[in-house]
């Protein structure tokens, strides 16, 4: 059966953002979802997100029929994950994915996922399917950088008018275009 594994951006919990609207609208739908809580604070880190994940490959939550949904951090977080640990998936959704230090506030919480783009597209060869939602006025990550991403991935881009970060900041306590999505993908996976 499909599984969905929704895995929140940087410093953010499973009750920020769309994140909880999307688990709830895929479990209205009839599928397994679950939203992680990914280590913060001083174990915001790749090594502490990556034992989090390998926990759930372990149970057999994690394999071919899993999605991952993803925010900011968390796409080239997955990316790397799948590609380190030749874990095949279904597929990933990565919102206003980035894989850069901006020299802003938030690097530092940041730099242990950034990875060499060839790691990065070693993901291709584990995953069926990439989406890329970006939008046209992100005021954090710019067109060449989720260009960057999309490229590394051969990943298809769904651009979203002021969507800005796609944050609750930004008006998205829910995001029925990642329900739209997958529904569709649903029709050709």
């Amino acid at each position: 059966m499909k599984n969905y594994i929704i895995i929140p951006g940087s410093a953010s919990t499973p009750y920020d953002n769309w994140y909880q609207s999307v688990y709830e609208g895929l479990k209205e739908k009839g599928y397994d979802a679950i939203v992680l809580f990914m280590p913060q604070n001083e174990n915001h880190n790749y090594k502490a997100w990556e034992r989090v994940l390998m926990a759930y490959k372990k149970a057999g939550i994690i394999g071919r029929n899993t999605t991952f949904i993803c925010h900011d951090v968390s796409g080239v977080f997955v990316a790397r994950f799948v590609a380190k640990t030749k874990t095949s998936v279904c597929g990933v959704v990565a919102v206003s994915p980035f894989n850069s230090i901006f020299g802003m506030e938030g690097d530092d919480l940041n730099k242990t996922f950034i990875s060499n783009y060839k790691l990065v597209e070693k993901a291709k060869n584990y995953v069926k399917f990439f989406h890329i939602i970006k939008s046209n006025n992100d005021p954090f990550v710019s067109d060449e950088e989720a260009e960057r991403f999309e490229k590394a991935l051969d990943a298809k881009t769904k651009v979203v008018e002021n969507g800005g970060y796609f944050s609750s900041k930004d008006g998205y306590e829910k995001f029925d275009e990642i329900l739209r999505l997958i529904d569709n993908i649903n029709e050709i996976v």
